[in-house]
Protein backbone atom coordinates (compact mmCIF):
# COMPACT_ATOMS: atom_id res chain seq x y z
CA UNK A 1 0.00 0.00 0.00
CA UNK A 2 1.43 3.70 -0.63
CA UNK A 3 0.83 6.86 0.89
CA UNK A 4 -1.63 8.10 -1.25
CA UNK A 5 -3.59 4.93 -0.41
CA UNK A 6 -3.20 5.06 3.07
CA UNK A 7 -4.23 8.75 2.97
CA UNK A 8 -7.48 7.89 0.92
CA UNK A 9 -8.83 5.20 3.16
CA UNK A 10 -7.84 7.19 6.04
CA UNK A 11 -6.17 4.92 7.87
CA UNK A 12 -3.83 7.65 9.21
CA UNK A 13 -6.43 9.89 10.24
CA UNK A 14 -8.15 6.70 11.92
CA UNK A 15 -4.83 5.54 13.60
CA UNK A 16 -4.63 9.01 15.21
CA UNK A 17 -7.89 8.79 16.55
CA UNK A 18 -7.46 5.43 18.15
CA UNK A 19 -10.26 3.64 16.00
CA UNK A 20 -8.01 1.32 14.08
CA UNK A 21 -8.29 -2.44 15.34
CA UNK A 22 -5.00 -4.08 16.46
CA UNK A 23 -4.39 -5.48 13.38
CA UNK A 24 -4.63 -2.38 11.37
CA UNK A 25 -2.62 -0.18 13.84
CA UNK A 26 0.23 -2.55 13.40
CA UNK A 27 -0.22 -2.09 9.67
CA UNK A 28 0.20 1.56 10.09
CA UNK A 29 3.34 1.06 12.30
CA UNK A 30 5.27 -1.45 9.73
CA UNK A 31 4.52 1.22 6.88
CA UNK A 32 5.78 4.05 9.38
CA UNK A 33 9.08 2.24 9.71
CA UNK A 34 9.55 1.29 6.40
CA UNK A 35 8.78 4.27 4.81
CA UNK A 36 9.75 7.87 5.61
CA UNK A 37 6.77 9.38 3.72
CA UNK A 38 4.51 7.59 5.83
CA UNK A 39 6.23 8.82 8.73
CA UNK A 40 6.22 12.75 7.85
CA UNK A 41 2.58 12.18 6.75
CA UNK A 42 1.53 10.49 10.34
CA UNK A 43 3.52 13.39 11.77
CA UNK A 44 2.12 16.13 10.15
CA UNK A 45 -1.88 15.02 10.65
CA UNK A 46 -1.21 14.40 14.33
CA UNK A 47 0.21 17.76 14.15
CA UNK A 48 -2.86 19.07 12.36
CA UNK A 49 -5.18 17.01 14.79
CA UNK A 50 -3.84 18.89 17.73
CA UNK A 51 -4.02 22.56 16.15
CA UNK A 52 -7.45 22.30 15.55
CA UNK A 53 -8.38 20.94 18.74
CA UNK A 54 -6.44 23.99 20.26
CA UNK A 55 -7.88 26.29 17.56
CA UNK A 56 -11.58 25.37 17.95
CA UNK A 57 -13.14 25.31 20.93
CA UNK A 58 -16.41 22.88 20.11
CA UNK A 59 -13.60 20.21 20.34
CA UNK A 60 -13.49 21.11 24.13
CA UNK A 61 -17.19 20.91 24.69
CA UNK A 62 -18.63 18.12 26.94
CA UNK A 63 -20.79 16.94 24.01
CA UNK A 64 -18.16 16.23 21.56
CA UNK A 65 -16.11 14.63 24.20
CA UNK A 66 -19.10 11.92 24.87
CA UNK A 67 -19.48 11.78 20.98
CA UNK A 68 -15.86 10.44 21.20
CA UNK A 69 -15.53 8.21 23.82
CA UNK A 70 -19.17 6.86 23.15
CA UNK A 71 -17.74 6.10 19.81
CA UNK A 72 -14.81 4.44 20.94
CA UNK A 73 -17.07 2.20 23.55
CA UNK A 74 -18.87 1.05 20.80
CA UNK A 75 -16.01 -0.39 19.35
CA UNK A 76 -14.52 -1.86 22.45
CA UNK A 77 -18.03 -3.36 22.97
CA UNK A 78 -18.21 -4.40 19.65
CA UNK A 79 -15.00 -6.69 20.03
CA UNK A 80 -17.02 -8.62 22.80
CA UNK A 81 -19.05 -9.80 20.38
CA UNK A 82 -21.87 -9.84 23.49
CA UNK A 83 -25.42 -10.36 22.02
CA UNK A 84 -26.66 -9.17 25.43
CA UNK A 85 -24.94 -6.12 25.46
CA UNK A 86 -25.01 -5.04 21.89
CA UNK A 87 -23.50 -1.26 20.87
CA UNK A 88 -25.40 1.28 18.70
CA UNK A 89 -23.84 0.23 15.05
CA UNK A 90 -21.86 3.37 13.26
CA UNK A 91 -19.93 4.06 10.52
CA UNK A 92 -16.84 2.39 12.10
CA UNK A 93 -18.85 -1.39 12.92
CA UNK A 94 -17.36 -4.03 11.73
CA UNK A 95 -20.21 -6.04 9.69
CA UNK A 96 -18.25 -9.17 9.64
CA UNK A 97 -18.34 -8.71 13.69
CA UNK A 98 -22.02 -8.41 13.91
CA UNK A 99 -22.63 -10.67 11.21
CA UNK A 100 -21.16 -13.72 13.19
CA UNK A 101 -23.39 -12.81 16.68
CA UNK A 102 -26.74 -12.74 14.45
CA UNK A 103 -26.17 -15.52 12.21
CA UNK A 104 -27.11 -18.38 14.40
CA UNK A 105 -30.85 -16.63 14.75
CA UNK A 106 -31.11 -16.10 10.87
CA UNK A 107 -33.36 -18.54 9.05
CA UNK A 108 -31.57 -20.69 6.59
CA UNK A 109 -34.14 -19.89 3.84
CA UNK A 110 -36.86 -17.55 3.91
CA UNK A 111 -40.54 -18.62 4.20
CA UNK A 112 -41.81 -14.98 3.63
CA UNK A 113 -40.23 -11.88 2.04
CA UNK A 114 -38.55 -10.53 4.84
CA UNK A 115 -37.63 -11.92 8.24
CA UNK A 116 -37.37 -9.45 10.54
CA UNK A 117 -35.91 -9.77 14.52
CA UNK A 118 -35.38 -7.57 17.50
CA UNK A 119 -32.03 -8.08 19.19
CA UNK A 120 -31.78 -4.80 21.56
CA UNK A 121 -35.37 -2.87 22.57
CA UNK A 122 -35.61 -0.42 25.15
CA UNK A 123 -37.53 3.02 25.65
CA UNK A 124 -34.28 4.75 23.71
CA UNK A 125 -33.14 2.24 21.24
CA UNK A 126 -34.57 -0.30 19.21
CA UNK A 127 -31.90 -2.49 16.72
CA UNK A 128 -33.32 -5.34 14.75
CA UNK A 129 -31.50 -7.83 12.14
CA UNK A 130 -33.10 -8.54 9.11
CA UNK A 131 -33.05 -11.05 5.90
CA UNK A 132 -34.98 -10.04 3.10
CA UNK A 133 -35.82 -10.65 -0.78
CA UNK A 134 -38.17 -7.17 -0.35
CA UNK A 135 -36.10 -4.54 0.63
CA UNK A 136 -37.52 -1.91 2.88
CA UNK A 137 -40.84 -0.07 1.88
CA UNK A 138 -40.76 3.67 1.65
CA UNK A 139 -41.28 5.56 5.08
CA UNK A 140 -40.25 8.80 6.79
CA UNK A 141 -39.27 9.36 10.29
CA UNK A 142 -40.08 12.15 12.43
CA UNK A 143 -39.42 11.32 16.05
CA UNK A 144 -36.32 8.48 15.56
CA UNK A 145 -33.01 7.97 13.66
CA UNK A 146 -32.92 5.51 11.84
CA UNK A 147 -29.30 3.34 10.77
CA UNK A 148 -28.65 0.28 8.75
CA UNK A 149 -25.69 -1.78 8.47
CA UNK A 150 -25.46 -4.06 5.33
CA UNK A 151 -24.39 -7.46 6.70
CA UNK A 152 -24.59 -9.23 3.30
CA UNK A 153 -25.67 -8.64 0.01
CA UNK A 154 -26.38 -5.48 -2.15
CA UNK A 155 -29.19 -3.04 -2.36
CA UNK A 156 -29.49 0.42 -3.02
CA UNK A 157 -31.01 2.93 -0.73
CA UNK A 158 -33.16 5.84 -1.49
CA UNK A 159 -32.76 8.71 0.97
CA UNK A 160 -35.08 12.03 -0.69
CA UNK A 161 -33.26 12.79 -4.48
CA UNK A 162 -29.84 10.44 -3.38
CA UNK A 163 -29.49 6.79 -4.31
CA UNK A 164 -26.63 4.94 -2.01
CA UNK A 165 -25.59 2.04 -3.10
CA UNK A 166 -24.76 -0.37 -0.15
CA UNK A 167 -23.18 -3.44 0.34
CA UNK A 168 -22.00 -5.83 2.90
CA UNK A 169 -20.20 -3.65 5.29
CA UNK A 170 -22.23 -0.35 4.29
CA UNK A 171 -23.39 1.92 6.54
CA UNK A 172 -26.29 4.85 6.26
CA UNK A 173 -27.84 7.14 9.22
CA UNK A 174 -31.46 8.29 7.99
CA UNK A 175 -31.61 12.33 8.19
CA UNK A 176 -35.81 13.07 10.33
CA UNK A 177 -38.17 14.02 7.84
CA UNK A 178 -36.43 12.29 4.94
CA UNK A 179 -38.48 9.73 2.67
CA UNK A 180 -36.58 6.49 2.37
CA UNK A 181 -36.59 2.76 1.57
CA UNK A 182 -34.55 0.50 0.08
CA UNK A 183 -34.27 -2.00 -3.37
CA UNK A 184 -32.44 -5.01 -2.73
CA UNK A 185 -30.27 -5.63 -5.73
CA UNK A 186 -28.55 -9.26 -4.81
CA UNK A 187 -30.52 -12.47 -4.18
CA UNK A 188 -30.90 -11.07 -0.11
CA UNK A 189 -29.33 -8.67 1.67
CA UNK A 190 -28.75 -9.21 5.57
CA UNK A 191 -28.82 -6.28 7.65
CA UNK A 192 -28.60 -5.14 11.36
CA UNK A 193 -31.88 -1.73 11.36
CA UNK A 194 -30.96 -0.26 13.93
CA UNK A 195 -33.80 3.05 15.45
CA UNK A 196 -32.87 5.69 17.78
CA UNK A 197 -35.74 7.81 19.52
CA UNK A 198 -34.61 11.54 19.19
Amino acid sequence: MNIEDSMNQGLLQDYCLGLLSATEREMVEEMVRQNPDVKAALIAMQQGIENYVVENPIWRKAAMRNKIWETLENINSEEKKDIQDLPLINKYSDHRTWLEMVSPMLPATLEEETFLMPIRSNEHVLQLVTKSTAGHPEEIHTDMIESFLILEGECICSIGDKLVPLQAGGFVEIPLYEKHNVKVLSPYIVAIVQRIAV
